[in-house]
């Protein structure tokens, strides 16, 4: 989609913000615009303007996700407004119910689990969603500035450990479609001596996986590691096993590994695995860090690679710089290729999907704050 945010606000009662459709968002099919902030759960059209005016309401129609013009002669630009008539508050209080029906359903047994999976993979959509607005129909971010984040945190896990963690699944065995990762430093603090041995300082994590499975297997293997104190992992799509192991293959950090169970997931399917996580005392330095994502050896089949970082309000970042290297090399270079990425015009998130892919890569974002 080539539209542009121009403007965003939240409100009291809604979430309004305008954009930009244009030539390259007309498909001759359904006689419109496609506009997929019109796929946002409560998104409404509230307006169209065009050559500084706005337009007259019997001129246009929304049809699903699309804007159609019923006047004889269409402009070549316009801007549309669109409003959130749920707030944010008001989706927060959904997916916290979503995550209390997951617990009840758990603990009655219920029948359907297919069900189970989608509800709170849905819940967590819905929580990706909310923690960061930068999906591609949403380009600046919304979120308030001040989010009591503890309710989020992952309870401390009791990982197993074990003397070397399973091997990541292979491409042979998965085609991995979709991999986003949000990481939420909007709780983090610096993390004084006394307490680096203890849970000190947040970070929230979510990975979104859309995974599609090739051969039989039991389980789908992930790995993450933090320099930090701890990270405490969970599945909430599915019964998983959380495993550390004893030592590190990069000295100063601590590796883990997640078993998630896809046993009755037929061969052929697709299916959504969530990863939450909490890393505990991580992200210490306090003049500059990073986050990355990376590709596997397969990446035919891979359609999205995002990773996401909000930062906290009283310490935004100042510069940042998009970096990739090769699995087998140790340097990492600036990255040129084909690119989508939205900084927040107040320095508090940034959002890189990362076009122009390598097989074996590492995508590194690094920032100064």
């Amino acid at each position: 989609m080539a539209s542009e945010v121009t403007r965003c606000k939240e409100t009291d009662m809604a979430i309004s913000f305008n954009t930009t459709l244009s030539a390259g968002d007309w498909d001759e099919r359904l006689g419109g615009w496609k506009c997929e902030a019109l796929t946002i759960p409560g998104a409404t059209l509230t307006a169209v303007f065009f050559d500084g005016r706005q337009a007259d309401p019997r001129k246009y129609k929304v049809s699903d996700s699309a804007i159609t013009w019923a006047a004889h002669s269409r402009p070549a630009e316009i801007l549309a407004k669109i409003s959130l008539t749920k707030d944010l508050s008001e989706i927060e209080r959904e997916r916290l119910q979503l995550e209390r029906d997951k617990v009840v359903l758990e603990e009655q047994k219920f029948a359907s689990e297919k069900k189970w999976r989608w509800i709170t993979a849905a819940g967590a959509v819905a929580s990706a969603l909310l923690t960061f607005a930068g999906t591609s129909y949403i380009r600046p971010l919304i979120f308030p500035a001040k989010v009591n984040t503890e309710k989020h945190f992952v309870p401390p896990a009791h990982p197993t450990v074990v003397d070397k963690l399973p091997d990541e699944s292979g491409d042979e065995f998965f085609d991995l479609i979709k991999d986003i990762s949000v990481f939420d430093l909007r709780s983090w603090k610096p993390t004084p001596t006394e307490a680096k041995g203890s849970r000190y300082s947040p970070v929230n994590y979510i990975n979104y996986l859309h995974v599609r499975k090739k051969q039989p297997a039991k389980t789908y293997v992930a790995h993450y590691a933090t320099g930090g104190y701890a990270i405490d992992l969970r599945c909430i799509t599915q019964q998983a096993n959380v495993l550390q192991s004893v030592s590190s293959d990069h000295p100063g950090q601590k590796a883990y590994s997640i078993e998630v169970d896809i046993e009755r997931e037929p061969v052929g399917s697709e299916f959504l695995i969530v990863v939450e996580g909490t890393y505990w005392n991580g992200f210490a330095n306090e003049l500059e860090e990073s986050a990355e994502t990376y590709t596997d050896r397969d990446i035919s089949k891979l359609g999205e690679l995002v990773l996401v970082v909000l930062f906290p309000e009283v310490k935004p970042f100042s510069t940042f710089e998009l970096l990739t290297k090769r699995s087998d090399s140790q340097e990492y270079k600036p990255y040129v290729d084909n690119s989508r990425f939205y900084a927040d015009r107040n320095n508090q998130f940034i959002y890189w999907s990362v076009r122009g892919r390598e097989p074996n890569s590492h995508y590194r974002m690094k920032w100064k704050w």
